[in-house]
């Protein structure tokens, strides 16, 4: 996205001849766009951290460690990624969500303890650093274990007990003595009109009328599950 407004101002001014003094224009303008888009997403990523941490703390969700980042193609609607114990918190803000505070979050198991035996195994280490440790594992219809990056999250809002609802995961299996880690093939289709309408009711905005959850009240969440 910072880049598209720059590219379209650029290639626009290309088309005008040297001499034309909007040639120099269009490039000042495509660069103020993009500048400014990056500066409001610097903006969003810290008022969002603020209001993420100010919420869990009060809603009584013990956490050791939490992180925000993006949807895709805006910096509007953010994920929101708690990590406690035993299990992650997920859930999504908007910075036109009224009052500024987090929805009820989705609880996602660890389970980092079904792949404990992968301890030093190359593919999985690999794994756990690009995920910066933000992983939940689970195990698949067709009996491998699954590798989540939960900063990616999931399709939609969904309790991600399926495998195909993750957005960034890995199976995992052993061949020839060796771990091998691939990215399985969806098994369906998604329904990609259904997910940018919901993306952009995300983007949005909620209201407190809008149902339960962080805006109702405090709402208890175990640390461990």
């Amino acid at each position: 996205i910072y880049t598209t407004p720059f590219l379209i101002f650029l290639i626009w001014a290309s088309q005008k001849t040297r001499n034309n003094p909007w040639r120099r224009k269009l490039n000042w303008i495509g660069i103020a766009i993009s500048s400014a888009y990056l500066l409001f997403g610097v903006y969003h990523n810290f008022k969002v951290k603020s209001i993420a941490e100010k919420a869990l703390v009060e809603k009584g969700v013990e956490f050791n460690r939490f992180m925000v980042s993006p949807t895709i193609l805006n910096n509007y609607l953010w994920n929101v990624v708690a990590e406690g114990d035993t299990a992650y918190y997920q859930t999504l803000y908007s910075v036109n969500d009224r009052p500024a505070t987090l929805g009820k979050p989705r609880i996602f198991p660890k389970n980092h303890h079904l792949t404990e035996k992968y301890d030093g195994e190359r593919p999985y280490e690999i794994l756990k650093w690009f995920s910066n440790g933000y992983y939940s594992i689970m195990k698949r219809r067709d009996g491998l274990l699954q590798f989540n990056d939960m900063r990616f999250g999931t399709f939609g809002d969904v309790d991600g007990k399926d495998e195909d609802h993750y957005i960034f995961r890995f199976a995992l299996r052993e061949k020839d003595g060796e771990l091998e880690a691939f990215q399985p093939v969806d098994e369906g289709e998604r329904d990609i009109r259904s997910a940018f309408l919901e993306l952009l009711e995300g983007i949005k905005g909620r209201n407190i009328d809008d149902g339960p959850g962080f805006r109702q009240g405090p709402v208890s969440i175990p640390k461990s599950l």
